[in-house]
């Protein structure tokens, strides 16, 4: 109760406080050489989707690319890409989650401090000195769509390693065994670890 009467009392001093604490953010991201972060997987576009909700979700705004950008030999696909510009509000939270802290004024710290986002995501990530051409801003996050490469009796499934129970288990449920690949191979694409091939089995046992 007694934190709710200092709250009220002092309501007004707390609000300017925190107006001016974005004010003084926006101010700070102008200083900053880092004008704007890129993100994506070519591999996988789950993790960079995953990625981008976790930072849509804190109120960060991220862009869609306009178009393919290669940075530091780099791939960045329209479709997997995201781009965050740092001239935001959250623009300090935003650093937050993606500085990669290699040294510590003190020598006692938490092991947050050692959480970057981009390389927790497995995602490919850019520093970037200039904002590059920003396409869609994204409102509504929206899960990509898998797809079937190739119709055969057995087929290869690319799945996220964050999706690959939930699929697996949607399959199981539609009459499908599904071993799953323990080493890369080539077979109408590339295909890495987690892969998992699905064999049709239909209601009566036949396959």
């Amino acid at each position: 109760m007694s934190s709710l009467k200092a709250v009220n009392a002092l309501r007004e001093d707390l609000l300017n406080y925190q107006r001016q604490f974005f004010k003084d953010a926006l101010a700070e991201s102008s200083k900053d050489a880092v004008k704007a972060l890129i993100f994506g997987s070519s591999k996988d576009k789950a993790w960079a989707y995953h990625l981008a909700e976790i930072i849509a979700r804190h109120e960060i705004a991220p862009y869609k690319s306009t178009s393919r950008q290669t940075f530091n030999e780099k791939a960045f696909e329209t479709e997997s890409g995201f781009i965050v510009p740092m001239n935001q509000p959250q623009y300090r939270l935003i650093k937050g989650m993606f500085e990669k802290r290699t040294q510590f004024q003190d020598s006692l710290f938490y092991d947050i401090s050692s959480w970057t986002l981009s390389l927790a995501s497995g995602v490919d990530f850019e520093e970037l000195k200039t904002i590059p051409p920003l396409g869609e801003k994204i409102t509504e996050m929206k899960m990509p769509a898998g797809k079937l490469l190739f119709e055969l009796c057995k087929f290869f499934c690319k799945v996220s390693k964050d999706n690959i129970r939930a699929c697996a288990f949607n399959a199981e449920q539609r009459f499908l065994h599904d071993p799953v690949t323990i080493k890369p191979s080539i077979l109408a694409g590339s295909f890495y670890h987690g892969i998992f091939t699905a064999h049709i089995i239909g209601g009566n046992g036949q396959s």
